[in-house]
């Protein structure tokens, strides 16, 4: 149980360091598209099979990557943050 708090604290402070150092919308982009990878590294590793469910849903993902990736990417964090 101590060793999954760890791993979150982690995962939680490398979340943060990657919003302070790029875009929210390059966080959300990466962070969105790990569905993608642990799939296909859980197929190469012979841990997990690959299923139409599991497809459709890593398929709903990435259509939600792609529509915040052409959505407003292209204004600044300084013009889409309120607190200024």
């Amino acid at each position: 149980q101590v060793t999954y708090w760890y791993i979150f604290v982690l995962m939680q402070y490398l979340s943060n360091s990657a919003l302070a150092n790029t875009s929210v919308a390059s966080t959300t982009v990466l962070t969105s598209s790990s569905g993608l990878f642990t799939l296909f590294f859980g197929a190469l590793l012979h841990q997990d099979s690959i299923t139409i469910a599991k497809m459709v849903a890593v398929c709903v993902t990435m259509a939600g990557v792609a529509m915040t990736t052409v959505g407003k990417t292209w204004a600044p964090d300084e013009l889409l943050s309120i607190s200024e």
